[in-house]
């Protein structure tokens, strides 16, 4: 939903800086995906990696809602 916004916006700045915010999403949701992953696999960090996956699945989260309330309000 968002790439479509980005891709119907005219090229400047905004766009260019949405497109660098999702990078960075994006990045963030895949490190959470590899802790989880981990933690499945390993049992003596279980716990921590665990618990770190999901922080940092939540800040991945902030960025998401401030994309929805700057461009869909």
């Amino acid at each position: 939903m968002v790439i479509s916004i980005v891709k119907s916006m005219s090229p400047g700045l905004a766009s260019y800086l949405i497109d660098k915010a999702l990078v960075i999403d994006s990045v963030i949701f895949m490190l959470s995906a590899c802790l989880s992953f981990l933690a499945i696999r390993s049992y003596q960090y279980e716990a921590r990696l665990e618990g770190l996956a999901e922080i940092i699945f939540l800040v991945g989260l902030i960025p998401d809602d401030a994309y929805y309330r700057c461009f869909l309000i």
